[in-house]
């Protein structure tokens, strides 16, 4: 799915509406879905905004790594968890450990998605205020 920026005339003033689709005409018909007061004539440009370059490269590879990084803490804390309560008596102890270790890769994970919506969001911010600043 991508987002377009849909520039069109609304009475002498000249305004943005942001929609998704998987081509620029069917952005389109979202558009008139969303405005249907606004004839086809009065649409200015339709441009996809999400092919334009982005910010916080290496953050957001970072933030995936710590979310990879945490999947495994999860996976492995929950098959040893496994692994340990089947084993039976004295192995029992390490359950603790192998539970805190799987929580520990739940906030990685948390922690990486969060840092990437945080940057996504910056992102769209971004390219929303360059379009209102190339509006005027």
């Amino acid at each position: 799915m991508n987002t377009y920026a849909v520039r069109f005339l609304k009475g002498t003033d000249i305004e943005v509406a942001y929609v998704q689709g998987e081509s620029q005409s069917e952005a389109k018909k979202e558009f008139s879905k969303i405005y249907p007061d606004i004839d086809s004539g009065k649409i200015l440009s339709t441009e996809n905004i999400q092919e334009q370059s982005t910010d916080y490269g290496t953050s957001i590879a970072v933030a995936k790594i710590i979310e990879f990084i945490g999947w495994i803490a999860v996976v492995a804390g929950v098959g040893f968890t496994v692994l340990l309560v089947l084993e039976g008596d004295m192995a029992l102890l390490g359950v603790p450990s192998s539970v805190t270790v799987a929580l520990i890769g739940l906030m990685l994970v948390l922690a990486g998605q969060a840092s990437r919506a945080l940057f996504d969001n910056a992102n769209y911010s971004k390219q929303m205020l360059d379009e209102m600043r190339n509006s005027k």
